[in-house]
């Protein structure tokens, strides 16, 4: 058996041949889309030696955090209403700068986050708000998100998990700029809100389902604060979008336990089962 996860376009035929010699089955990974089930079947392939197990990416657990560490934070926060602009790259720090300056003087309090893609940009960003007036606070350095602070950044590898927990409602970044988008799995698997810009192509299907099911909204530079603002001022619709982000990731885990299937008897009922009829994932392409 073979489990295809990321590949390119590429590596069709090879995989193909390889197949075809050996008379293995394909279990593949849905992040590429429908597009990789016709390939595969259409190049060689026999019917029913191609199988969608899912994406293997709604089964890595959600970044962890230390639960002494997120109490003490939410204390520090406690009352304010607060997001997180996570894994942002240039040219989409200077909207959220401009987003928070439009909504402070209805939320007064508001506390942005912001986590760059790339921690070495920390001092740029904090410096850009800083231009603007704004009090800042910078994680590499050891400050606070304290009441005086309007817009932290989190410059520090591996604590998205402390603030994803302390955050309802969280923009991905590399999607107002043609970059793609990021991964908005963990967040929403911590009970985020999302929001996105247009540009996800590497991560579209999830994306659309999210939107689809009402967890995730598209903004652009022209709506963004429009957009937040709305959801601060109606926390009952933010948290149903947060409930709604994580029953979808939920239902969508499982990718690694159907991949693990084919080393059970394939006579049995229960793959059989699984096969044909009860899962939406594991059919013949």
């Amino acid at each position: 058996h073979i489990m295809e996860t990321h590949i390119h376009a590429d590596f069709l035929s090879g995989s193909r041949e390889l197949a075809v010699l050996t008379g293995a089955e394909l279990y593949l990974s849905d992040e590429g889309g429908p597009g990789w089930q016709y390939e595969f079947s259409h190049n060689g392939l026999k019917d029913g030696t191609t199988f969608m197990v899912g994406n293997l990416k709604f089964d890595v657990p959600p970044p962890p955090a230390d639960a002494t560490r997120v109490a003490a934070l939410e204390g520090l926060i406690a009352g304010r209403p607060v997001w997180i602009a996570a894994s942002t790259h240039p040219g989409e720090e200077d909207v959220i700068i401009s987003t928070h300056e439009r909504l402070v003087a209805q939320h007064p309090s508001l506390l942005t986050l912001i986590a760059p893609r790339h921690p070495q940009r920390g001092a740029e960003i904090e410096q850009m708000a800083q231009d603007r007036q704004l009090t800042t606070g910078r994680r590499s350095q050891r400050a606070l998100p304290t009441e005086d602070v309007a817009l932290y950044v989190i410059d520090t590898i591996g604590e998205l998990g402390l603030f994803f927990r302390v955050s309802p409602l969280a923009f991905m970044g590399g999607s107002l700029v043609p970059h793609g988008g990021q991964n908005p799995i963990e967040p929403a698997k911590l009970g985020a809100a999302i929001l996105h810009g247009p540009h996800v192509h590497n991560f579209a299907d999830t994306y659309a389902r999210l939107d689809q099911e009402g967890a995730a909204l598209t903004v652009a530079e022209e709506n963004f604060a429009e957009t937040l603002d709305d959801l601060l001022t109606h926390p009952v619709r933010m948290r149903e979008m947060r409930r709604r982000a994580l029953t979808i990731v939920t239902e969508l885990s499982g990718a690694a336990d159907r991949t693990m299937i084919p080393a059970v008897n394939k006579s049995s009922p229960f793959f059989s089962r699984m096969r044909e009829h009860e899962h939406p994932y594991l059919h013949p392409c």
